[in-house]
């Protein structure tokens, strides 16, 4: 009797939320300054974002590098990004900033430990102002209406 299940079986997709879970895997020395989904269920945090991408590699179309999101808490917008270990320093948090600000140019807020002067230097750029300090994350907002292209 001939086997006919692979003929039967089609390629799937990734869901993007596997595809968020396979980023989160290859970035784990970033992870430690991008804690968001520590405390969160991917699925669960997704429900109040208002905006959830993930850039690829320019070559290789299916490795994501960076992730980003907008997420919104009590009426605050609060920004998240992240950049894959190897990927660090080759403009994609620029690209994740300006996809994210383009898509939402209200107040936006986010937090960032006080010694990732990349992070910071980065946020700087886009009009980012340091609100408060507690501890060893500062917190940052930026007003709304800049208009802002660097890339």
């Amino acid at each position: 009797m001939k086997n006919t299940s692979k003929e039967n079986t089609k390629p799937t997709k990734p869901s993007f939320e596997d595809s968020v879970r396979e980023f989160l895997s290859i970035s784990q020395n970033a992870r430690k300054q991008f804690r968001y989904y520590e405390t969160r269920e991917i699925e669960e945090a997704m429900k109040n974002h208002m905006c959830t991408t993930l850039t690829y590699h320019k070559e290789k179309k299916d490795v994501p590098v960076a992730y980003g999101h907008l997420d919104v808490e009590d009426g605050t917008v609060w920004l998240g990004i992240c950049v894959a270990d190897e990927y660090q320093g080759q403009r994609y948090g620029l690209q994740m900033m300006q996809i994210l600000l383009d898509y939402y140019n209200g107040e936006i807020k986010l937090s960032v430990d006080n010694d990732n002067k990349r992070a910071i230097s980065l946020y700087e750029k886009f009009h980012f102002k340091t609100d408060t300090v507690d501890g060893n994350i500062r917190y940052m907002v930026r007003e709304a209406a800049k208009s802002d292209t660097y890339l």
